[in-house]
Parts: structure tokens; C-alpha cells; sequence
């Protein structure tokens, strides 16, 4: 832990982080403001990347359609703007030196505020992060460690991240003292709001996955000997499509016994029995607290708002709410939709425990709701998570596989508009920019879109940017040029409107996220957060 008196007020921001501008560009645009729909401070177009002409050898083979057709919220030149924290070139003229400088950090709008903290939106180096600020930390020893607790615990989960975990990348006191943390991702919103919508088709298809990947999340923390003590629905961030536990605030350290006693400054609507009883508690208290966000998901799957939810089992303390949720969770058994979903039932029932000893740990749930999706294998856990993807499979490739030549058919050969015309179409593109590691990945997302395992394009870049090429990739520059060769391919396929009938799983009238400018500023947030946690070779 540092000297809370040491005359070094900051510290280095993690190398991963994706560079793109200059100091003296971000310097220059400190105190000039966006547009909502843009990611575009402080950038003005000649510190724009200079792209080659297109030529008979460039040009993407991407047939054109009616003005008309094309996304009208869709700007590709604040897109290719967006593109250049993606850039390994202009990644490599930041050093360590020049990020350790807080001025850096552009101040933008406040995200959220509670009674010790308040979340704002920043950008550093051209990227959207979030800064926490510990607001009387300045002044109140109490607070100030609290603070410092914090740091030591992300410091901790920093030395082997995880893509469902909060990421620290800097922290430092600001000129009053102040205890301030930027943090990866800047997420859009929190379980808890995004369970307290309606439940739309979308977002149900979005939410299940979920439970696994949150499981696996919790089980990678408990890995580090931290116990996390306030895990909630508030304390869920969600980052795109992607959930992200957060806020260690009150977290503990562990060595070899996580076992704690006494009061506890969580949330009490979550807490486990041994928790509220003051009794003797270890990791397993987090996995109360964990259930019971299964079961505001599971409410939610099941067309229960989180609202609605609560007053169906009572007032949403789910410590006297038990004998009510057990009931309602016996009641589901009888109109399971699916096998998958009577077995997740009954998995909640196992689990859902007074007694901690009947508890499983945060692996074994894991285990158990992987083991669970047979039919459907991503309906309760994400693909990121049943893959292993803490070991980078590409020391297993052969370089001459990395770099085979295209497997995919020619685009002329196949139907105008069509997902299969799409991808084969990226794979020229894409491969004439000699990209290491494109073509296996390309070849791997055809042929699950021939299976018709992928239907969409926004299943496909989905697929592709965040689980398939991070596989394929050597390292973390590979994966980021690759991304960036992807994203301007796609944002010129929408722009042309010729893939209308294909750009997503349901019909857009139904869709909540459209392919918008904003929208690519998320993605390669995404993207980023994405290279910085993955664990490359």
C-alpha cells in the first residue's frame, strides 16, 4: 500500500493502454467539447491518420445501394476518428512518461454519484474511461482509506486481469488532495438499471448469458484472494454487451483463510444470512450475493421487471424473502420452457442456501451452469467463458497456418446482400492489408456462418471482434490492427446499405442499439478493454 504522505502523487497508467495521440494534441483540445454521438476531442483533420486512395488493388468489393437504405446516424469519418485508439502505429509514440501526466485525463460529464464517490466520463489518450473520485478523501482519514484499500485490491486483480473484472489502469490525488482512479471500461449502464427496463426480446437474449460469465468473474476474484463483500446489481457494470463486476471498495484480502467476522458495510437487501447474523463468513457469502442477481435475471427472463420481480417474492431483502423465492423458484419447475431451464432452476434451488457449507463455491457454479447448456450451449454462460480463454491458443498455431492464404469463396460467386457475401467480402479486404492471423479467423467465421450458427451481422462482428480473433491473434498488436482493418470494412458495408436484410437477429423496429456512430464508439471501447484484459503470450 502506498505512504498516503509520499511526495509521488501518481502512478504509471498500464502499458496496455491504446495510445493514439500526442500530449500536445490532447493538450490542445482540453477544453473543447463533442458532440453526443462522437468520440472525436479535441481531433481536428490533420491529426487525423492519412489512409491510401483507394485503388483496383484497395477497394473494398462491397456492392453500393440507394442513399436511401444507409444508416442515416452512421458518420464513417468520426468512425475511422474513433479507429486511431485501435492504432498500433500511433500506439507506439506514447511512453510511460507521458501518460503518468494527469493532464492528460480530459475532464467530460459526471456519470454517477453516491455518498463517497462520483464517477465521470474522461478520455485518455483518445479512449472513454471512467474516473472515480473519492470525494472527501482530501480531508477524511476514514474515507482516505477506504480509498487506498481500493487501490491495493485493483493493483492485485490488475497482475492477472479478466475481462468481467474491473481493470485499473491509473490512480493519483488530484491538486486538492482527492483519491482519483480511471478505470476500464466506461460502462453504459448497470445490471441493475438494465433489469429495470422492460423485458424486450433483445435484452433477454443479451442478459442470459450472463450468469455464467458473472460466475466466472466472481470465481477469477476469489482466485486472487480477494472476497469481494457488496456484490449487487449496481455493483454490475454493463459495457456494451459485456457485464463487468466493479467497486471494491469495502473488498478484503486474503491469504489463506478468507474467513471474516463482525458487521459488514455491504448491501443489506444482498447479504448472506452469516453476514446479517455477524457470524463467521468466507467466500461464500459472495455467492449468496451472486444468486440472488440470478434471480433478479431469471425474473427477468421470465418477464418480470426488477420491480415487478421484488414484489412478487416479497420486499426485495431476499434474507426474509427466502421461503418466498423458494416457492417461486418450485412454481418455474412446473413450466420450464426447456430442459436448460429446468436444470438452471433446480441449480438455483441447490444452491440458494441459508447454511454456507451448502453453498458451492463461485468455480463449481460456474461448472455447473456450463455443464447445464447442452442443447443450447451459450443460453447461461457466454462463449467467452466456456472457452479458456485465460491461455492465448495461437503459441499452438502454426505460423504457416496464421498466414494461409483465404479458404473463403470469391464474392462474386455468392449473393449480393447476403451474411455470406459480407464475410467473404471483409476476407479480401482484410487480407490485402496483410494482417497476421486474418485469414484463420475469417476462414473460423464462415464456416459458422454457412452452419448458420451466426445469422447476423451484428452476431458476426460480435463473434469475430471479441471471442474468435483474440484466439487467432499472436499478440496484442496483431489483435488491435486487425480490429481496426474489421471495423472500417464494416462501417463501410452499413454505410452502403447493401446488407440491410441481414444486420441483425431481429427486426430493427425491435432494436434497441442500431449501427450508429455511438454505437462504434462502444465497440472499440469494447475492443480495448478486450486487448487489456486478455492474456496474450
Amino acid at each position: 500500500m502506498e505512504n498516503p504522505h509520499s511526495s509521488a502523487r501518481t502512478c504509471e497508467i498500464d502499458s496496455r493502454l491504446p495510445l493514439t495521440d500526442t500530449v500536445d494534441d490532447m493538450l490542445q483540445g482540453t477544453n473543447e467539447s463533442d458532440s453526443a454521438n462522437t468520440c472525436g476531442h479535441g481531433h481536428t483533420n490533420s491529426t487525423l491518420q492519412s489512409y491510401p486512395a483507394e485503388s483496383p488493388r484497395n477497394k473494398r468489393p462491397i456492392p453500393s445501394c440507394p442513399a436511401s437504405c444507409a444508416p442515416s446516424n452512421l458518420d464513417r469519418a468520426k468512425v475511422n476518428e474513433l479507429r486511431q485508439v485501435l492504432d498500433v502505429d500511433q500506439q507506439m509514440l506514447g511512453t510511460r512518461e507521458l501518460l503518468a501526466d494527469s493532464l492528460v485525463i480530459t475532464e467530460e460529464s459526471k456519470v454517477s454519484e453516491n455518498r463517497r464517490t462520483v464517477v465521470e466520463r474522461v478520455k485518455v489518450q483518445g479512449l472513454w474511461l471512467a474516473k472515480k473520485i473519492y470525494k472527501n478523501s482530501d480531508r477524511d482519514q476514514g474515507e482516505r482509506k477506504i480509498y487506498l484499500q481500493e487501490v491495493e485490491i485493483l493493483k492485485l486483480l490488475t497482475r492477472k486481469p479478466h475481462w468481467h473484472v474491473i481493470l485499473l489502469l491509473h490512480h493519483y490525488e488530484d491538486p486538492t488532495g482527492r483519491g482519483c482512479l480511471i478505470l476500464s471500461p466506461l460502462a453504459q449502464t448497470t445490471l441493475e438499471e438494465f433489469l429495470s427496463q422492460s423485458p424486450t426480446q433483445e435484452r433477454k437474449m443479451l442478459v442470459g448469458p450472463w450468469i455464467g460469465c458473472l460466475a466466472r468473474g466472481l470465481a477469477h476474484i476469489h482466485s486472487q484472494r480477494v472476497k469481494h463483500k457488496d456484490i449487487k446489481p449496481s455493483n454490475i457494470l454493463i459495457h456494451g454487451t459485456n457485464p463487468v463486476i466493479a467497486d471494491m471498495g469495502i473488498s478484503h484480502r486474503f491469504d489463506n483463510d478468507s474467513k471474516s467476522s463482525g458487521r459488514s458495510a455491504g448491501s443489506f437487501a444482498y447479504e448472506a444470512p452469516e453476514v446479517i447474523q455477524q457470524q463467521v463468513r468466507g467466500r461464500r457469502q459472495d455467492v449468496w450475493s451472486m444468486l440472488c442477481c440470478y434471480l433478479e435475471i431469471l425474473g427477468f427472463l421470465k418477464d418480470l421487471d426488477c420491480k415487478k420481480f421484488h414484489k412478487s417474492v416479497g420486499g426485495g431483502i431476499y434474507y426474509y424473502d427466502y421461503d418466498s423465492v423458494v416457492v417461486w423458484l418450485n412454481a418455474l419447475k412446473l413450466d420450464a420452457v426447456d430442459e436448460e431451464e429446468l436444470a438452471f432452476v433446480q441449480l438455483l434451488l441447490h444452491s440458494f442456501k441459508k447454511d454456507p457449507q451448502e453453498r458451492p463455491y463461485a468455480l463449481d457454479l460456474a461448472e455447473q451452469i456450463q455443464a447445464i447448456c447442452k442443447q443450447r450451449p451459450y443460453k447461461y454462460i457466454g462463449e467467452c467463458c466456456v472457452l479458456d480463454d485465460t491461455v492465448n491458443i495461437s503459441s499452438n498455431l502454426e505460423h504457416a497456418v496464421a498466414g494461409a492464404a483465404s479458404a473463403l469463396p470469391c464474392p462474386g460467386d455468392l449473393e449480393q446482400g447476403s451474411l455470406l457475401h459480407f464475410v467473404a467480402s471483409m476476407s479480401l479486404s482484410l487480407g490485402e492489408i496483410d494482417i497476421l492471423g486474418a485469414y484463420p479467423s475469417l476462414n473460423t467465421l464462415y464456416r459458422q456462418v454457412s452452419s448458420r450458427a451466426i445469422c447476423s451481422i451484428r452476431s458476426a462482428e460480435r463473434k469475430f471482434l471479441l471471442t474468435i480473433a483474440p484466439k487467432y491473434c499472436k499478440d496484442g498488436k496483431t489483435y488491435l490492427s486487425l480490429s481496426n482493418g474489421f471495423i472500417e470494412s464494416l462501417s463501410q458495408a452499413i454505410k452502403s446499405g447493401a446488407y440491410v436484410s441481414c444486420l441483425y437477429d431481429i427486426p430493427l423496429g425491435e432494436h434497441n442499439d442500431p449501427y450508429t456512430t455511438k454505437y462504434f464508439e462502444i465497440l472499440v471501447g469494447e475492443i480495448s478493454n478486450r486487448y487489456m484484459t486478455y492474456h496474450w503470450d
